[in-house]
């Protein structure tokens, strides 16, 4: 991440806010961008709105294309640092809802297209990334997430429905973005940088990786104690 703090600090309208720094010019700090980003405002509205953007890295390149750009207001989104991850949560009024399908269908497509690439060793893979605009600040803030690590659809109470699509990443993939004047564009420019991007990228396929390796162990493990036991032949 030393890369991308240089990067920031040498933009005089950008800062990265981290935990290190704690707050920006103004006096917020990271925990004041969270909770203007979390839950619901006093007219029962969602306090951010939040894009995801899909495309390809090339890892031989370091290039970037997005593909599919999309914003989302519907769901109340809820922010939470679990050791080193951050775990975010988007929990929609109903299962039915068509932003909550619309989300639900590009993760599968990003987790399968993921898998397919990196099982080939492909040097062209799959990006997705997560930005979360609380509108207390106009849009002067926002929380970026980069190469999920987990996701899965859920209940957001043990008595609701499958209304809530939780995602999970490594704690240096998410950064906290202050801009004079914000603007989506000059972010991106700034998230292209190649030495930032690279980290991002290759921190979430190796934990990819060790994930699927951890799976198929603990699979493998069980088949073996079902044929000790005689459950298969």
């Amino acid at each position: 991440m030393a890369e991308y703090n240089e990067a920031i600090e040498n933009n005089q309208n950008e800062e990265h806010l981290s935990a290190e720094t704690n707050t920006s010019e103004e006096g917020i700090t990271y925990e004041d961008i969270i909770s203007h980003s979390t839950g619901l405002d006093e007219f029962d509205n969602p306090k951010a709105a939040f894009a995801i953007e899909m495309g390809e890295y090339n890892i031989e390149t370091n290039k970037i294309t997005i593909k599919n750009n999309l914003t989302y207001f519907n769901p109340s989104i809820d922010i939470i640092r679990t050791g080193l991850g951050v775990m975010i949560d988007f929990k929609y009024k109903s299962k039915t809802d068509t932003e909550l399908r619309t989300f639900w269908a590009l993760l599968k497509k990003y987790g399968k297209d993921t898998n397919q690439a990196l099982n080939n060793g492909e040097k062209i893979i799959p990006l997705l990334r997560v930005e979360i605009v609380p509108s207390y600040y106009g849009g002067r803030f926002a929380i970026l997430g980069t190469q999920p690590i987990y996701w899965g659809l859920q209940s957001g109470t043990p008595t609701t429905e499958m209304d809530t699509i939780r995602m999970g990443f490594d704690l240096d993939s998410v950064a906290f973005i202050q801009g004079e004047g914000y603007d989506t564009n000059t972010l991106i420019a700034e998230l292209e940088r190649e030495d930032m991007q690279r980290e991002f990228i290759e921190q979430a396929m190796e934990r990819q990786k060790e994930e699927r390796e951890e799976y198929q162990k603990e699979r493998n493990e069980l088949y073996e104690q079902m044929r000790r036991n005689g459950s298969l032949n």
